[in-house]
């Protein structure tokens, strides 16, 4: 029965993804307005199989891409010494730092390491004091100023930074970069079915989809992302930080706004970046006060992908309702089998990405030495 139930759960989970669901929802109405095994083939393939193995195929790109410049980076500096350590068990990453991916079917088991995350840092220090650099195919890195023993020894400034760098590393950090240029991606492949399949391809279409094609491209810029990205980060570690004490999150909180308002200051242009984090922390203090009051407060950040996309849910059930009753019949069998020669370039391609990502990956633990501090 529990077999069953996670059977039921994945799929649900998969369906109500963000990631596609203006072209599942075509799947789920190509079957249900005239049920047959060729319309629920079509509807297997594309929600449970296509839409799954290219969101898997987007976090293995972004994986290989945070390797390699980690690798290169390590590879071409000079006068510097590299070395890392292990202070967080996977127990604990799981446990406390959402790092859901360790129980994840579409994480890649490395044969280089069992460790899902690695500190790092050089000496002496250069370059951006904390960064992550996350990695959905095996082990993520997070760089720092100098060597972490344990997290409990630092000051709740630096714990703050390190607890917002596991937010990107985390599964949640993984999904919020990599869906927005997964879905622009997903509108356009939405785009050209709704042209082959639809008998009629009217206004309404042709309105919905560019409206959800614009949002897409939008969302997909690197400011977009990175707002996201940063917003649920700070989000993920203010809620670590408060639940150590209240009070160092407080203060972190309010000496970071002070920062970002000093920084937006000196560089007006950085406006679109910093200030949604002012506001975002600004929300988060005044949740805190709220609390302490014993007064019910609101997330200002809500991390669930309704409320991170909804655009993607709202535009995906019009897209689905136009669908129903109105695809041509002889269209459906040739696109099943487009999709599946997808499927199989996606997964041949997903494959080679691996591959090479383990080199770099190998290649970072081999030059990057355990320090003295290695448990």
């Amino acid at each position: 029965m529990s077999i069953v139930r996670k059977a039921l759960g994945w799929v649900i989970g998969t369906f109500f993804e963000p990631a596609g669901f203006a072209l599942k929802c075509i799947g789920l109405a190509v079957f249900l307005s005239q049920p047959d095994w060729s319309r629920f083939a079509f509807f297997i393939v594309t929600t449970l199989v296509l839409i799954p193995s290219l969101n898997m195929a987007n976090l293995h790109v972004s994986g290989f891409r945070s390797l390699r410049e980690l690798y290169e980076r390590i590879r071409k500096d000079v006068g510097g010494v590299w070395a890392r350590n292990t202070a967080l068990s996977n127990q604990d990453l799981l446990k406390y730092f959402d790092f859901l991916q360790l129980n994840s079917p579409r994480r890649a088991r490395s044969p280089n390491t069992e460790e899902a995350l690695f500190f790092l840092y050089r000496s002496p220090p250069r370059g951006l004091p904390y960064r992550c650099y996350f990695n959905m195919m095996g082990a993520s890195f997070i760089e720092t100023p100098g060597p972490i023993k344990s997290l409990a020894e630092l000051p709740p400034g630096k714990r703050f930074l390190v607890y917002h760098e596991l937010g990107h590393a985390n599964f949640a950090g993984n999904e919020v970069w990599s869906h927005s240029r997964l879905s622009a991606v997903m509108w356009c492949i939405t785009a050209v079915v709704l042209v082959v399949i639809m008998k009629e391809f009217g206004y309404a279409h042709a309105i919905v989809t560019a409206l959800a094609l614009i949002i897409a491209i939008a969302n997909s810029s690197r400011i977009a992302r990175n707002n996201l990205a940063e917003k649920i980060a700070d989000y993920q570690a203010y809620r670590l930080l408060f639940r150590e004490s209240p009070k160092d999150a407080l203060a972190v909180g309010e000496a970071l706004i002070e920062a970002w308002s000093d920084e937006l200051k000196a560089n007006p242009g950085a406006a679109f970046t910093i200030k949604p984090r002012i506001e975002t922390m600004q929300a988060l203090l005044a949740a805190s006060e709220k609390l302490q009051r014993g007064e019910n407060p609101i997330d200002p950040v809500n991390v669930h992908p309704v409320v991170r996309f909804p655009h993607e849910y709202i535009l995906g059930l019009v897209i689905g309702f136009l669908c129903f009753g109105s695809v041509r019949n002889e269209a459906i069998v040739p696109l099943s089998f487009v999709f599946g020669a997808i499927i199989i370039f996606v997964h041949v391609f997903g494959g080679l990405i691996v591959a090479r990502a383990r080199i770099y990956e190998r290649g970072i633990i081999e030059t990057v030495k355990p320090d003295e501090v290695e448990s």
